[in-house]
C-alpha cells in the first residue's frame, strides 16, 4: 500500500441503505470480536462518524488513531513529540483526552516520556486533576486538564531544543521528518498544515517493524466533511496519501471527485458508478432478493397475523433499502394492531412511512421528534427544557426506534439523517404538522436553552460543543441570539472556534462566522489588519461591529493607546452601563497618564464595585502589589461565580503574581492556583509559574523553565511577566548571564513601537538595579500618586525580593 487509492475503500449509498451498520459490523470484526475470522492481536480499528458535522478535524482524528495505534504501551516517540507540540499549538486549554481509561493513561505517559527523552528534561505528569477544579470539572473524569498543561509546558521547549540541536549540527531526533514538522508548527494555521503531523505518524509506523498490528480506520458519513467546495475532498485525499500504512474504510452519500473533476450531486441510487476514481468504490444497494426473503421470514415468524400482502407491499416499496424496510414493517404492525384502515390505501414511500409513524406516536412524543429533527443532535435535558414536556415523554422519545443509539459528547442523541429529512419535510396539511415558522420558533427555544443556566459553567470541551450547536442552529434558521457572541468570547481558547457561515451570506451568523475566521490567523499584526478591513464594510450589523471593534481595541492596547482609547470611549458612550467598557476606558486613560481625565471619569461612574479593578491597576502602578492582589482575587471570584472562564483565569493569574511580588501567600496556595490555571491560555499559566519562581517556592527553577518553555521567540506578544521573573531571579542569584539575556530580549528593537506597561516599567527598574540603563519611568498619576512615591514603593518591594 504505497500510492493513493491502494489503502482505502469507499462505500457509496443513499441515506439509510445500511452503510453505518456495515461499518460498525466491520469495525467489531477488526476489534477481534470475531476471533475465528481475524487472528488475535493482529488488527486494531477506530470508527469515527461525521454525521451532523461539517469539518474533518485532522488533529482530533489523529488523537483517536493514537489511542489504538500502535497499542497503549508501545512507544511511538516521534509522533508523540509532534502530537504534544501540535496539540498545544492548536488546542490551548483543551484536555487531550476528555475521559481517560487505564489504557489512555499509558498512552499519555508514553507521550510525556517521549517528550522528556527528546528534550533531555524531566516533566512530572499528574494523572489527577486539580484539588479545587474550577467550573465543575470532575478531576477523576477529566484527567486531561492536567495532561493538557503538561503538553503546553513542554511544546515550546521541544521546538527550542530542536533549533539548538540543528544549529549545533546535531540530529534533532531519530526521525528525520520531525525537524520540518517542528519548523512548521510555529507558523502553520490550517487543517492542511496538520498533514505534516500525519506524515510523522507514518514515519513511525514504517519504522516500527512487523510487530505493529494492521490498523483500520473507519470514517462514516464523510459527505458532511466534503463541503460545498473541493477543499474538504482535497484534505481527505491528502490524509489518505500521508498515511498509506493505515487502511481506510469510508462511507458516503456523495461521490467524491478526489480533486480530479468537479463533484456532482447524485440524484438517485443508480447514478453511482463502481469505477475507480482515486479510491475503489463499492455501491451499497441494500437487500437483494434472498436477503429480503430472509427478512420477511423473520417478520412473519415474529408476527404471524401480519398479512403477507401487507408485507409484500412494504417490501416492494422499500426496494431493498433496509431503513425503509424496517420502518415500513413497523408501520404495518401499527396498522394491524391499532387501526382498521387498509394499508393498501396509503403511500409507502419512505417520507410517507416516516410521517405516518410520526402521526401514530403519542402527540407529545411526536412533538419531541419534530423538535429533535430541528436540533440535529441533542440530549434529553436539552429537549425537555426546550419543549416543556414531561420526563416520561422524553424517555419514550429516547426509546423510540426513530432515535439512533447514543454517541459520545454532551449531545449524544440524533435522528437518522434520512429520518430527520423526512420529518423536516412534513406536509403542512397533515394534522399536527409543523410549518417553517414552527421550526424557526423551535430553533429559537433550543438556542435560548443553550444560553441558559443549565448549559453555563460546563467544562471546556462541553462549552465548545454548546456554542457550536447554537451557531449551527443560527446558521440553519437565521437566528440572532444576543448571548452567543458573548459566550463565544468567554469560551476558553475562543480563537480556535470555527463558526459555520456562508461566505458573503449577509446574515447575522455569516458576519459572526467571518469575524471568527479572521482569528484563525496566528499573527496579531495580521489579525489587526483583517479586523480593520472587516470593519470597513458598512453593511455589518451594529452588534457585530460592537464586538469586532472591541476586539480591535484590545489588540491595539500597548500598540496604539490613543486609538484604543477612542474605540473604548465610543463603545462606552453607546453602552454607558457596561462594566467591561468602563474599565477599558479607565485603563487606557491610566496608560496614557491622563490622571485628571481618569479622576473625572471615575467620578462620573462612581461605582466602587464597577471601578474596583482599575484601582488594582493603580495600586500596581504605585508599588502596592498586596492591595492589587486583594482586589484581583475578589474579581476572580466574581467571574468564577458568573462562569466567565477567561476573565476568572486572567484575574487569578494577576492576583497570584501580585501576591508573589508582595511576599504574600503560601507555596501550597500558589501550587493550587497554578493547577486552576492549567486549562487557561499560556500567558495565564506563565504568570502562575513565574509567581512560583519569584516567591522562591520549592522547584522554582523548574517553574521558571516551564514558564520559559511557554514562550516562542517568534511570538508578537511581549512575555513581560517572564522577563520580570527571570530578572528578579537573576538579580537575586547574581546571574549576570541571565540578566544580560533578559535585557537583550526586552530591549530588542522589534518591541520599540510598543508602549510600556506597568510590569514593563517594573522590569526596567529591576534591570536598572543590575546596572543596565533605565529606559522607562513610573507614571505620574496626579491625585492617585506621584512618580516619586511609585519609585520608592517599588524599590522597597524589589529590595525585599532580592534580599538586598
Amino acid at each position: 500500500m504505497t500510492s493513493f487509492g491502494e489503502n482505502a475503500i469507499l462505500f457509496l449509498g443513499v441515506s439509510g441503505v445500511g452503510k453505518s451498520a456495515l461499518l460498525k459490523q466491520l469495525c467489531r470484526t477488526c476489534r477481534q470480536e470475531r476471533a475465528e475470522i481475524v487472528p488475535p492481536a493482529r488488527t486494531v480499528a477506530v470508527l469515527v462518524s461525521y454525521e451532523n458535522r461539517s469539518e474533518l478535524d485532522l488533529l482530533e482524528l489523529l488523537v483517536r488513531l493514537r489511542m489504538v495505534v500502535p497499542g497503549p504501551r508501545r512507544a511511538f516517540d516521534a509522533f508523540d513529540v509532534a502530537l504534544a507540540t501540535a496539540w498545544s499549538r492548536f488546542r490551548p486549554g483543551v484536555p487531550l483526552v476528555p475521559s481517560l481509561t487505564s489504557a489512555d493513561r499509558s498512552i499519555v505517559e508514553n507521550i510525556v516520556r517521549a517528550v522528556n527523552g527528546f528534550v533531555g528534561a524531566s516533566i512530572e505528569l499528574s494523572l489527577e486533576g486539580p484539588a479545587d477544579s474550577p467550573f465543575g470539572i470532575d478531576p477523576s473524569a477529566n484527567v486531561g486538564v492536567s495532561v493538557s498543561h503538561v503538553l503546553a509546558v513542554c511544546a515550546e521547549r521541544v521546538m527550542r531544543e530542536h533549533r539548538d540541536r540543528r544549529r549545533d549540527g546535531r540530529k534533532c531526533s531519530a526521525n528525520p521528518s520531525l525537524g520540518p514538522f517542528l519548523d512548521w508548527v510555529e507558523d502553520g494555521s490550517s487543517q492542511f498544515d496538520l498533514v505534516a503531523l500525519a506524515q510523522v505518524l507514518e514515519w513511525d509506523l514504517e519504522n516500527a517493524g512487523e510487530a505493529v498490528p494492521i490498523t483500520v480506520c473507519f470514517l462514516d458519513a464523510i459527505e458532511g466533511v466534503l463541503g460545498t467546495t473541493a477543499r474538504g475532498e482535497e484534505l481527505l485525499k491528502e490524509l489518505l496519501e500521508a498515511l498509506p500504512s493505515i487502511f481506510w474504510v469510508l462511507a458516503s452519500k456523495r461521490q467524491p471527485s478526489w480533486g480530479l473533476t468537479p463533484r456532482r450531486e447524485l440524484p438517485s441510487r443508480s447514478a453511482w458508478s463502481t469505477g475507480r476514481q482515486g479510491v475503489p468504490q463499492i455501491r451499497v444497494d441494500g437487500f437483494d432478493a434472498r436477503q429480503e426473503s430472509e427478512y420477511v421470514r423473520l417478520v412473519v415468524e415474529d408476527m404471524p397475523d401480519l398479512s403477507l400482502d401487507a408485507i409484500e407491499r412494504v417490501v416492494r416499496a422499500a426496494e431493498g433499502w433496509p431503513l425503509h424496510l424496517g420502518l415500513g414493517i413497523k408501520l404495518a404492525r401499527q396498522y394491524h394492531a391499532t387501526t382498521s384502515a387498509d394499508l393498501a390505501e396509503v403511500s409507502l414511500d419512505f417520507g410517507d412511512v416516516v410521517r405516518r409513524l410520526l402521526h401514530h406516536l403519542d402527540p407529545d412524543v411526536a412533538e419531541l421528534v419534530r423538535l429533535a429533527a430541528v436540533a440535529g443532535r441533542f440530549s434529553p435535558d436539552l429537549i425537555q427544557l426546550a419543549s416543556g414536556c414531561s420526563a416520561g415523554a422524553v424517555s419514550r422519545l429516547v426509546a423510540d426506534p426513530l432515535v439512533q443509539e447514543p454517541v459520545a459528547g454532551i449531545f449524544p442523541l440524533r435522528l437518522h439523517a434520512a429520518t430527520r429529512g423526512a420529518v423536516l419535510e412534513e406536509d403542512r396539511a397533515l394534522p399536527g404538522a409543523w410549518v417553517h415558522q414552527d421550526r424557526v420558533d423551535a430553533a429559537g427555544r433550543l438556542v435560548d436553552v443553550l444560553g441558559g443556566d443549565r448549559f453555563v459553567g460546563l467544562d471546556i470541551v462541553a462549552a465548545r460543543d454548546r456554542v457550536h450547536l447554537a451557531a449551527e442552529l443560527c446558521e440553519s434558521y437565521d437566528l440572532e441570539p444576543t448571548w452567543l457572541v458573548d459566550a463565544l468570547l468567554k469560551t476558553p481558547a475562543f480563537v480556535s472556534l470555527r463558526v459555520p457561515y456562508r461566505d458573503r451570506g449577509g446574515r447575522w451568523i455569516d458576519h459572526v462566522g467571518e469575524f471568527f475566521a479572521i482569528y484563525q490567523d496566528p499573527s496579531k499584526v495580521e489579525r489587526i489588519s483583517l479586523v480593520k478591513r472587516f470593519l470597513s464594510d458598512d453593511s455589518r450589523p451594529e452588534a457585530i461591529v460592537r464586538f469586532a471593534e472591541l476586539r480591535l481595541g484590545y489588540m491595539l492596547k500597548g500598540r496604539d493607546w490613543p486609538v484604543a482609547l477612542e474605540i473604548f470611549q465610543r463603545r462606552h458612550r453607546a453602552s454607558p452601563t457596561d462594566r467591561g467598557l468602563q474599565y477599558q476606558v479607565a485603563y487606557a486613560l491610566l496608560q496614557l497618564e491622563r490622571s485628571d481625565d481618569l479622576w473625572t471619569f471615575l467620578e462620573t461612574t462612581d461605582d466602587r464595585d464597577e471601578n474596583r479593578l482599575i484601582y488594582a491597576d493603580i495600586a500596581m502602578a504605585q508599588g502596592r502589589p498586596a492591595e492589587a492582589a486583594r482586589i484581583r482575587r475578589i474579581q476572580a471570584e466574581r467571574h468564577r461565580d458568573s462562569h466567565h472562564h477567561r476573565l476568572f483565569q486572567e484575574n487569578l493569574s494577576s492576583a497570584v503574581l501580585a501576591e508573589a511580588l508582595a511576599g504574600r501567600g503560601t507555596a501550597e496556595g500558589r501550587a493550587r492556583d497554578v493547577d486552576a490555571l492549567r486549562s487557561a491560555a499560556s500567558s495565564s499559566v506563565r504568570s502562575g509559574l513565574c509567581a512560583q519562581a519569584v516567591a522562591r517556592d520549592q522547584g522554582c527553577e523548574d517553574a521558571l523553565a516551564k514558564a520559559r518553555s511557554l514562550y516562542s521567540p517568534h511570538s508578537d506578544v511581549q512575555p513581560i511577566v517572564l522577563w520580570l521573573a527571570e530578572a528578579i531571579v537573576g538579580l537575586r542569584d547574581g546571574d549576570s548571564g541571565l540578566l544580560q539575556r533578559v535585557a537583550d530580549e526586552a530591549y530588542h528593537p522589534r518591541w520599540e513601537p510598543l508602549a510600556p506597561s506597568t510590569r514593563a516599567v517594573v522590569l526596567d527598574q529591576v534591570l536598572g538595579m543590575a546596572g543596565h540603563g533605565r529606559r522607562y519611568h513610573h507614571r505620574d498619576l496626579g491625585r492617585f500618586g506621584s512618580v516619586q512615591q511609585a519609585e520608592a514603593n517599588w524599590k522597597r518591594v524589589l529590595k525585599r525580593l532580592i534580599g538586598a
